[in-house]
């Protein structure tokens, strides 16, 4: 669901912009995702493949996108940390309009 095509020009127009800083970009195709769990065991978790399957395709509602974040992960035996190097705005609302 959602506006996919959108969310993929925008991180298209990202890369090409960020190319020109020097920043090269991954050769694969861009699959925008959302994560909400990871396993601890690299060869997977039974339990959370079980949940996942059982997931496959659920609808959970439409969610509003207000702003892009640029993070930097780093990777350690303890785990990724990560960074925002960078937030920016996609819409700007104004006082009269709120929040929310």
């Amino acid at each position: 669901g959602g506006d996919v095509p959108a969310l993929c020009q925008v991180q298209s127009t990202l890369s090409e912009t960020l190319a020109k800083f020097g920043y090269e970009p991954e050769h694969r195709a861009y699959s925008p995702h959302l994560t909400f769990a990871r396993a601890a065991d690299p060869r997977g978790d039974a339990l959370l493949a079980k949940c996942a399957s059982l997931l496959e395709g659920q609808c959970f509602g439409d969610v509003m996108i207000r702003e892009l974040v640029l993070y930097r992960s780093e990777l350690s035996s303890k785990g990724a940390t990560y960074t925002a190097l960078l937030r920016e705005p996609f819409m700007k609302t104004t006082a009269a309009e709120g929040v929310g």
